[in-house]
């Protein structure tokens, strides 16, 4: 194929895929019930995830949060877990967000010549 002929697919860049997003949770109490949604472990199996994933599979009746964190797991696992839909928990709410590049200030498009210009100052450095 050309150049010419490339597809509109193959042309596109980051800029033309519109904003990135990610996802979050929130709403995780420690006394909340948790609920595994799979039945085999999807982590690395050489990794620590997947040693503590493990102890979900060891929790009993209608386990919580705490419990979950008694057996080894770790805030941080519950919440992956709960955004990757590896586990529910009751009350917690998974938002998707627009990352903001980082040196973005928003729609601030004025520069910092700009700003040096309409500074009022005598050039005293105002007692900092």
């Amino acid at each position: 194929m050309s150049e010419a002929e490339a597809s509109p697919e193959a042309e596109a860049t980051a800029e033309d895929e519109g904003p990135r997003t990610a996802k979050r949770v929130s709403g995780i109490e420690k006394n909340a019930k948790l609920e595994v949604l799979v039945t085999e472990n999807p982590k690395r199996e050489d990794s620590q995830a997947y040693d503590r994933f493990k102890g979900y599979f060891t929790l009993e009746g209608e386990p919580t949060v705490d419990d979950a964190l008694t057996a080894g797991l770790t805030m941080g696992d519950i919440k992956y877990d709960t955004i990757h839909g590896f586990i529910s928990v009751d009350g917690a709410t998974v938002e998707e967000y627009e990352i903001t590049p980082r040196g973005s200030r928003g729609n601030d498009e004025e520069s910092e010549e700009e700003t040096l210009e309409d500074d009022d100052s005598d050039g005293e450095d105002g007692g900092f």
